[in-house]
């Protein structure tokens, strides 16, 4: 068995990546207009367990008994395994437009250190 072409998996990488980028985009922007603080994400995990859920992933929500914390699994065998952490939380105080200055939209969480 021949080994992988590295370069036509970075390439088939970044073509895939081209064509999910306005998703990621929109669920992130409704993550970021919603800023939910910890263990309080309850949309925030409701969006993202139902976009993995229809993109054909295996979805435990409630992982390690935190009701917004959830693990995603696809596919099966002996290629190679990728971990994602995503933070989702909002942070007290930290309210902010998406701008690079400091204004408030009068919420009491948000996502202004971009941990999201």
């Amino acid at each position: 068995m021949s080994p992988p072409d590295v370069e036509a998996l970075k390439r088939g990488a970044r073509q895939a990546l081209i064509g999910l980028r306005p998703v990621i985009e929109r669920h992130f922007r409704m993550i970021w207009e919603e800023p939910e603080l910890a263990a309080m994400e309850r949309r925030a995990a409701d969006l993202l367990c139902g976009w993995l859920e229809a993109s054909g992933f295996d979805v435990s929500r409630g992982s390690q008994g935190i009701p917004t914390a959830f693990v995603a699994r696809a596919g099966a065998g002996d290629g190679p395994c990728i971990g994602i952490l995503a933070e989702y939380d909002a942070l007290p105080g930290l309210d902010n437009e998406a701008a690079p200055v400091r204004r408030s939209r009068g919420k009491v969480a948000g996502h202004a250190c971009g941990h999201n």
